[in-house]
């Protein structure tokens, strides 16, 4: 009986003690959950407008710095993951660190795999199709598999060069003949040559070569070049819908949409939706036509093959280049997907390339012992190899990587697409995250002497980073850096988690939403820097226009417009000349 009576204390005890332990787990479970609820930290935000008063829109030039540096500046306060308020919708997620982003994009890369669509942009890309869906279903992973393996996959970029060279010296030829004096004029002033027009345009007729195998001729080459007028009206529209998208009168109403009226809304983007009608019908054309000459020249192989000898029918015969309309007609895609994916071509194609090339002439003529090696670097090059690439060009390659790093794209925003978390923070489903680029690559404590530029430092302590252009954009990012041995003497520290070392280094984004024609883009780039760097100087114009020692102060204006790419903040000229 006392035996009986202590084993039931025992029992009694240990119910107690367990009971003791499970409420102590709940409450314990509680905080962590209480924890993981909190959102991030973050500036006060006004009615309506919340922090954009703060922030800026990008286009006021000279009245304060611009968003990119606002919100980086913010970081320093708030912390790496902080919350602000855009506009009169829900409040965005602000990454503004490696680490974080490496969580995000690539640890979490499933949560925020999602594309937010601004009105604008909605109605852009007809609601988010093509690429620019705002969810990863099977569809859009299976186009952008075929993006990675066919549209833009080394084989077709291989086949593709030849265009894309060939245009790259019809630019450099327009703007070498736009700088020649006029027969009369005084020699004593400078001309010098708008170069914003002239690279929009030339980048465009790269991706009309890519695409359809197109162009538009400059107005300074000869009668006997001939433009598809298709091809011409598609330009015109292109660029008047990069027009309205770019607007700061857009992109204010944009972050203040969700609390407009639908009349009102329509009312404001009907200049917008009448262009992109337009731009539609011009891209069907453009489809139909291509549809038609497929089925000629297929049914002209039949006969040929049908007529001649089965053993010599294809035997003397070139293969004639495939263009990436031919790729997506003998796909599995719809009218209405192939549309969307040249709608994207044409938005994201163009713009970043263009604007990169842009920064890249204005750096290297305010930098000319810069330029001055580059081009010797790719004059040695092309004496040992005709057609040298940035393989056997180091420098200019690093020059390249340091352009993309000090001028930074912006990176289009991702969306939560299930409650989750980063940085240890809540971050409900629906949450717009953006990785702030400028952050990452001006932050000295991952750079040395961020606000330089320096092309050198991809030679030197920064070697062993590449940005990633893979399909998943993990490759790189899982890597260590190369050159730790190599920065023991460096200011800058080293981003704690090794595997995050990549992520401070993005152009064309990363994980699951990395930029699928980023190879292309590269492409584009090093041939266009290959030719202007390699047979042509570039010079700041004298404010007064006098040449020579008669000439005033040249300066180059590197300020800097926020909009959907990083621009500079006025339209130059540049003087350049054949060497």
């Amino acid at each position: 009986m006392r035996r009986s009576s202590c084993q039931s204390l025992r029992e009694c005890h240990g119910l107690v003690v367990e009971r003791a332990s499970r409420a102590h787990g709940k409450r314990s479970k509680g905080r962590c959950n209480a924890v993981a609820r909190e959102r991030p930290p973050g500036p006060p935000a006004l009615p309506l407008v919340g922090n954009l008063l703060q922030v800026g829109m990008g286009k006021a030039t000279g009245f304060g710095p611009q968003p990119h540096v606002v919100l980086r500046d913010l970081a320093g306060t708030y912390g790496e993951v902080m919350q602000v308020q855009m506009g009169s919708g829900e409040p965005w997620v602000v990454l503004s660190s490696p680490d974080m982003v490496h969580e995000a994009f690539l640890q979490r890369g499933a949560d925020f795999s999602g594309r937010p669509m601004v009105s604008s942009m909605s109605v852009s890309s007809g609601g988010g199709k093509g690429f620019a869906g705002n969810r990863l279903t099977p569809a859009l992973k299976e186009l952008r598999r075929e993006a990675f393996a066919n549209l833009f996959g080394a084989a077709q970029l291989e086949a593709s060069h030849r265009l894309l060279a060939s245009e790259a010296r019809a630019i450099s030829a327009h703007l070498l003949a736009s700088e020649a004096p006029v027969k009369g004029e005084s020699h004593t002033r400078e001309r010098g040559v708008l170069i914003r027009p002239a690279l929009r345009q030339g980048v465009t007729n790269m991706v009309l070569l890519y695409v359809f195998g197109s162009r538009v001729a400059f107005a300074t080459e000869g009668p006997e070049s001939r433009d598809c007028p298709l091809s011409a009206e598609l330009s015109q529209v292109v660029e008047e819908i990069w027009g309205i998208l770019t607007d700061t009168g857009t992109t204010l109403y944009d972050m203040l949409a969700p609390a407009a009226s639908d009349e009102l809304t329509s009312v404001v983007y009907q200049p917008l939706r009448a262009l992109v009608q337009r731009r539609n019908s011009i891209l069907r054309q453009l489809i139909h036509q291509h549809r038609q000459q497929r089925r000629s020249q297929h049914q002209s192989q039949h006969r040929h093959m049908r007529s001649s000898d089965p053993g010599t029918s294809t035997g003397g015969r070139a293969q004639q280049q495939k263009y990436m309309i031919d790729i997506l007609l003998e796909g599995k895609f719809s009218d209405e997907e192939i549309l969307y994916v040249l709608v994207d071509m044409f938005v994201a194609g163009v713009n970043t390339v263009s604007s990169t090339m842009e920064w890249m002439l204005l750096l290297t003529a305010k930098h000319r012992d810069i330029q001055r090696r580059a081009r010797i670097e790719l004059s040695r090059a092309a004496s040992l190899a005709p057609g040298c690439t940035l393989k056997d060009a180091p420098f200019v390659g690093a020059l390249l990587k340091e352009v993309l790093r000090i001028k930074q794209p912006l990176l289009l925003p991702r969306q939560a697409v299930r409650d989750t978390t980063v940085g240890g923070y809540h971050v409900p489903e629906g949450t717009i995250v953006y990785a702030n680029n400028y952050a990452l690559t001006h932050n000295p404590k991952w750079w040395v002497r961020p606000e330089e530029f320096r092309p050198t430092r991809f030679l030197q302590e920064e070697s062993g980073l590449h940005h990633t252009c893979g399909s998943t954009g993990t490759a790189q990012a899982n890597r260590s850096s190369a050159c730790d041995d190599r920065k023991s003497n460096s200011s800058r520290k080293v981003v704690s988690n090794q595997a995050a070392e990549a992520c401070k280094f993005i152009p064309f984004s990363i994980g699951q939403r990395v930029c699928p024609g980023a190879r292309l883009a590269e492409m584009q780039l090093e041939t266009l820097a290959v030719h202007m760097l390699q047979n042509m100087v570039w010079e700041p114009v004298s404010e007064d226009g006098l040449v020579g020692v008669l000439g005033g102060l040249r300066s180059v204006d590197l300020r800097e417009e926020y909009s959907l790419t990083l621009m500079p903040a006025v339209s130059q000229q540049l003087r350049c000349m054949q060497v």
